[in-house]
């Protein structure tokens, strides 16, 4: 007689294989390893990089085949970058139209309204890029306690449908600048992390997202680090930053280094 194997609802599989998102650098998706169906919150200050990885992770969804819907609520995603860098991987114009969805939007509503709609019709990934801005504007029309707790739920809701459906999202917030590290002895590890404050402007957004990416730049060079994650050790196990660089064909891996007040040196593996 045959054995039924029976699950309970919501039991998760130790027999399946575990794929991660690429950011279209092999080194860098090791360092960062983000679980496929996962959400992923990169966060820090302008211009350090956010987009930049972002358009990364898009192009390298359509080289492995999936379908990336792109929410620009900024209008910071120049259309022509994305050519550019798509052509540089060798991916032609009609395949990338029909692979990337972009849609820039205006406001909170929309930006959450697009993001279900995505999930719910099988895109593979979901960007929005960023909730900060259509969020302080909805701010000065709100109370910020009630709207924080609305978007808390709407991102709920979003992340587990994503979870039933096996999206991949990547959420953008963009914080307060605490001090000018342009300076070595000006850069203080404590700044950009959570402690007890979450990243601006929405204080709920680090419990949202199980994976949480902080980016800086010190000394006019852009550094990656692991504020949480569902798998690996986070900055406050273990102080280490990830060095990139931004090029014509995407984030690129330079390597694992520590920070100091006094130096930036590069971590050597002995063995």
């Amino acid at each position: 007689m045959s054995q039924i194997d029976v699950k309970m609802r919501g039991e998760i599989s130790f027999d399946s294989e575990v794929s991660y998102l690429s950011f279209g650098d092999s080194k860098l998706d090791e360092e960062l390893s983000i679980e496929r169906g996962s959400t992923v919150m990169f966060f820090g200050a302008p211009f350090t990089g956010k987009t930049s990885f972002c358009i990364s992770a898009s192009i390298a969804e359509i080289i492995n085949e999936g379908k990336v819907f792109y929410i620009d609520s900024e209008g910071g995603v120049s259309p022509a970058r994305i050519k550019r860098i798509a052509k540089a991987k060798h991916i032609d114009l009609e395949r990338l139209v029909e692979r990337l969805k972009l849609i820039r939007v205006r406001n909170l509503k929309e930006l959450l309204g697009y993001a279900g709609y995505a999930i719910r019709s099988g895109y593979d990934l979901v960007i929005m890029d960023s909730i900060s801005r259509p969020y302080l504007v909805e701010l000065k029309r709100h109370n910020s306690d009630e709207l924080e707790m609305d978007v808390y739920t709407a991102l709920v809701e979003l992340q587990e449908e994503a979870m039933d459906n096996e999206t991949s999202v990547i959420v953008v917030s963009e914080v307060r600048r605490k001090r000018n590290v342009n300076e070595l002895k000006d850069f203080d590890p404590h700044d950009m992390l959570f402690l007890d404050d979450t990243p601006w402007p929405i204080s709920t957004l680090g419990s949202v997202a199980k994976n949480a990416i902080g980016l800086i730049i010190v000394k006019k060079r852009r550094f990656a680090f692991i504020e949480r994650h569902l798998s690996r050790p986070s900055i406050y196990e273990d102080m280490k930053y990830i060095e990139f660089r931004i090029t014509d064909q995407g984030v690129k891996y330079v390597g694992e280094v520590d920070i100091s007040s006094s130096s930036i040196s590069y971590r050597v593996n002995l063995y």
